[in-house]
């Protein structure tokens, strides 16, 4: 089973991911002392945000957003649908836009 602070952990280390990138993903547990010497410190994510790699790849390999039994081969969105479907309704409600829009990068 996994916690909700697990589950906070993975979706940090995802983000994390995006914003400091050293290519595969197992080098994001590399420590010092480990393959090449580099002029930057080795990430040691697992000792600095308290989860192991191994860890981190079974939570990601079983986390699912929809119900794997229910699979609808017409809608290639189903994986995402719910999620989906949410932030639509999200937006439907909090979103008013008066006559002029503008869409900025």
């Amino acid at each position: 089973a996994i916690t909700p602070q697990e589950l906070l952990k993975v979706i940090g280390l995802l983000y994390g991911m995006t914003v400091q990138q050293h290519g595969e993903r197992r080098s994001y547990w590399r420590v010092e002392g480990e393959g090449e010497e580099s002029l930057f410190p080795a990430p040691a994510w697992g000792t600095r945000f308290g989860m192991g790699q191994r860890r981190f790849e079974t939570v990601l390999r079983y986390l699912t957003l929809h119900d794997p039994t229910s699979v609808d081969e017409g809608d290639r969105w189903h994986p995402v649908r719910t999620l989906v479907d949410a932030f639509n309704e999200r937006r439907l409600d909090k979103m008013h836009p008066s006559g002029s829009l503008v869409v900025d990068e």
